[in-house]
């Protein structure tokens, strides 16, 4: 199992904890959504995080607006063709990737 999986629940609960306002939300996260951030987040392309998950630029694109939706935060910021994460997406980056 990847290590970015491993405690799921936790890092949900952490990000949570955040003294960040509307940031909670009642669905849990879906798989999908995380295993296209990570590669999103290194990369910053939606293009060739597609490439390297063998997915369209849109389901990318797609997923990442439903996770943005589900922790109630912007996680990325969209400058042209490229892609950074902002400071919640960072935070959320960095509570999701501990075992």
């Amino acid at each position: 199992m990847p290590i970015a999986f491993v405690g799921l629940k936790y890092a949900f609960h952490c990000f949570l904890s955040m003294d960040e306002p509307n940031s909670y939300t009642s669905n849990p996260l879906d798989s999908r959504q995380l295993r296209a951030f990570f590669p999103l987040s290194r990369k910053g392309s939606f293009t060739a995080s597609a490439k390297e998950l063998h997915l369209a630029q849109s389901a990318i694109s797609h997923s990442m607006k439903a996770l943005e939706e589900d922790v109630g935060r912007r996680l990325l910021d969209r400058v042209g063709t490229k892609v950074l994460l902002t400071q919640a997406g960072e935070a959320f980056l960095r509570h999701e990737c501990r075992p």
